[in-house]
């Protein structure tokens, strides 16, 4: 009970103070919401099992920004990378190209990076801080 009292107090802190997991929590609407109704309305010819990893990433995100965890939220973008570069790869060869993934692309590929240079930045911190004494 007292962990998810915590998951759900990091998320109030998300919406209250941050910009960037802001993004990110945006990103996992999209992916949960958005792109799977896109998908299955029946107007793209895209494989279900991308919209399943899609979905997967979506939640991989929410649960690392849950769980303050950088590791998680940086696998999830790159699920959802892979992902979206397969869907415009795959809407590519029908010939055919959407404005929407192609943005989401971008988007995610920048939020990627910027969550990379924070891990790399906390994992640095965290070893100048053991190595004095």
């Amino acid at each position: 009970m007292k962990s998810l009292a915590r998951f759900f107090k990091s998320f109030q802190n998300i919406f209250t103070y941050s910009d960037s997991e802001l993004l990110e929590f945006v990103i996992c609407l999209v992916l949960i919401g958005v792109n799977p109704m896109r998908a299955f309305s029946g107007t793209a010819c895209l494989p279900t099992f991308w919209s399943f990893i899609g979905l997967l990433g979506g939640m991989v995100i929410l649960w690392g920004l849950g769980t303050r965890n950088v590791k998680c939220r940086e696998a999830g973008m790159l699920l959802a990378l892979v992902n979206l570069t397969a869907l415009n790869v795959i809407e590519f060869r029908h010939y055919h190209l959407d404005p929407g993934y192609l943005l989401q692309n971008v988007v995610i590929a920048f939020t990627w990076w910027k969550l990379g240079k924070e891990r790399m930045a906390k994992e640095f911190r965290g070893r100048c801080g053991r190595g004095t004494k």
